[in-house]
């Protein structure tokens, strides 16, 4: 039971976390629009910075999911009735 619940914190600080770059991705994506001479290279190296924080974030999110499949228990193949069609 307390890792279940540990596991939907867990889940819950990563998607907090997404949204919050996300909303940063936005965020630079819109200054960016606007952006002159230095400041666009130096808001395409903040952009870059964050899309790497999120595919961190996503590939670890990835791996926990493929580690829970593996874990699960395989399901019981359907009863035989002994008859091939």
């Amino acid at each position: 039971m307390a890792d279940d619940e540990i596991e939907r914190l867990r889940a819950e600080i990563e998607a907090a976390k997404l949204r919050g770059l996300q909303d940063d991705r936005a965020e630079i994506l819109e200054d960016l629009d606007t952006a002159e001479g230095d400041e666009v290279t130096f808001l395409e190296i903040q952009l870059a910075g964050v899309e790497e924080q999120i595919a961190a974030l996503l590939d670890r999110r990835g791996l926990v999911i493929q580690e829970d499949m593996r874990k699960r228990p395989r399901p019981e193949p359907p009863a035989s009735s002994g008859q091939l069609f």
